[in-house]
Parts: structure tokens; C-alpha cells; sequence
């Protein structure tokens, strides 16, 4: 599920959420917990989670009892995340996992949400196929 707002992007899946291998490999660059063979294929170079502070300052990442805030205007914040509390009414055994990108004002949040919302609009139905 994504939910777009004027203050923020959040991407939920029921997946079952991050396991401490899943956390390392998110805070880093070139690894990645996908399968070898999957090599040539999105998501295995361990560089896509970073993508988002092309609209974010300060992603975090809720799964499972994993609870992370990045922040790219702190040194090393783009790789080092910091602990944060959980969502109000966060279940670990059962809400998956949630990414949500806040929109800063100052970041113009809204052209942020206008393009977000422009693209969505413009992927195909075969592409959401895997």
C-alpha cells in the first residue's frame, strides 16, 4: 500500500518484516541479501534503499521491532541510522514493514508529491508483475 500526503510518502508491505541481516544490509553500500543469482536484477547491489533522499532528509524504516531513522544531514547519516519509536499502534508480530519518507517543507514537499504522484500515474501494469 502507499499512502501520499502533503507531509509525507509511505510505502507499506505485509511482508514479514526485517531481520537484523536485512537491517545491516540496508545501511550499507554494495550488500545486499539478495540471492547471487539474482545478480543483473533490481535490488541486489545494495544502493536502492538510498534513492530516497532524493525526497527525504530523514527516511525511516519501521519493521518487525526495527525502528531506524537516517538522516542525510548528519555525517555518515545516509549509511549510520538512528533509533526511533515506533508508530503509534505498531505491532512487530504483525504490521510488516512501512518506509516513510516525511516531506520537509523547506524541500518543497508539495512539487515533491506532485511529481511522486505524476510517475505513479505513469507506470505500466506489467511492470507491478513479479
Amino acid at each position: 500500500r502507499v499512502v501520499a500526503t502533503a507531509s509525507h510518502l509511505k510505502f507499506e508491505n505485509n511482508e514479514r518484516g526485517f531481520s537484523e541481516r536485512d537491517c545491516f544490509a540496508i545501511c550499507s553500500i554494495g550488500s545486499s541479501t539478495k540471492a547471487p543469482e539474482a545478480a543483473g536484477y533490481i535490488g541486489n547491489k545494495g544502493i536502492g534503499f538510498k534513492s530516497v533522499f532524493k525526497a527525504t532528509r530523514r527516511p525511516e524504516v519501521h519493521s518487525g521491532a526495527y525502528h531506524l531513522q537516517f538522516d542525510k544531514t548528519r555525517t555518515l547519516g545516509y549509511i549510520v541510522p538512528a533509533p526511533i519509536e515506533p508508530p503509534a499502534g505498531w505491532d512487530a508480530a504483525t504490521s510488516g514493514t512501512a518506509i516513510v519518507l516525511p516531506l520537509d517543507k523547506g524541500d518543497d514537499g508539495e512539487r515533491i508529491l506532485r511529481d511522486f504522484r505524476a510517475e505513479l500515474g505513469e507506470i505500466r501494469p506489467s511492470l507491478l508483475l513479479f
